[in-house]
């Protein structure tokens, strides 16, 4: 039951219906698999920050103590930006936003 509380207002945030009308059933499930599959995690280029092993995998001869470090320190303007830009891609590539965002007379 609680599951379909938090699928019902997962589509109420996302424009459910109209979302689902435009994309299909099938095209919709993948587009919140999608959706869950991101929350909490870092973006795409970033998720190397998420946890050591996949620190390590990018960087191999790094230790623990230089992952700390790195997860510590304070974020320069440049890495800001590109985290920024990289948000901005994500949202503006959703269906949700799309469908939110379109110009009248758009089909």
């Amino acid at each position: 039951m609680v599951q379909n509380k938090e699928v019902n207002k997962l589509r109420q945030d996302f424009d459910g219906e109209a979302a689902e009308a435009k994309l299909g059933i099938e095209g919709y499930t993948k587009y919140m698999e999608r959706v869950e599959a991101g929350i909490g995690r870092y973006l795409p280029g970033f998720r190397h920050y998420e946890n050591f092993n996949n620190y390590n995998f990018m960087f191999p001869d790094s230790t623990i103590e230089e992952y700390r470090s790195e997860m510590y320190r304070q974020v320069e303007l440049a890495e800001y930006i590109s985290i920024t830009r990289q948000a901005v891609l994500e949202e503006v590539g959703q269906p949700d936003f799309m469908q939110r965002n379109r110009l009248e007379g758009e089909d």
